[in-house]
């Protein structure tokens, strides 16, 4: 086995890791890498040798965390929240921009996106098939900060 770089040891697991990625070229779950560049992904063989012959052998270049030589001083990622962590249906991007210091860019996506309120996720519901009162759009325009 190659001997990766202690930088791409470093990395988190999600950024190594090959769940749910797809074939380069045909799109169907991913379980090879290329040898030579360590990105690009395939379903196997077959589609390992068309796309390099039809593409990637003329654009392939090494990935730089996974052959680097010396260490590499990378950005220290904050945990999510469970808040941040669960999922819902519904996201609201706030506008404008972060207040206050963030501390890398995941802390800045993180403070722009909140989970919709469900009164507005319910309302939503409601104004698609024509069951808003005047009073219930007034309280919801605020709840959102729409004046």
């Amino acid at each position: 086995a190659m001997a990766v770089s202690q930088t791409w040891s470093l990395q988190p697991e999600v950024e190594k890791s090959r769940t749910n990625k797809l074939c380069a070229k045909c799109e169907q779950p991913a379980n090879c890498v290329c040898s030579k560049c360590r990105c690009t992904l395939y379903c196997g063989k077959d589609c390992q040798r068309k796309h390099w012959r039809s593409a990637h052998k003329a654009h392939f270049a090494p990935d730089p965390l996974f052959f680097l030589t010396r260490a590499l001083s990378l950005p220290q990622y904050r945990d999510y929240s469970a808040e941040e962590k669960q999922e819902n249906l519904t996201y609201t991007l706030l506008p404008g921009r972060c207040k206050g210091q963030q501390t890398e860019d995941r802390d800045g996506y993180c403070r722009l996106v909140r989970v919709t309120e469900p009164k507005f996720v319910h309302y939503i519901q409601k104004k698609n098939t024509g069951q808003v009162g005047k009073n219930e759009e007034k309280e919801v325009c605020s709840l959102m900060g729409w004046g």
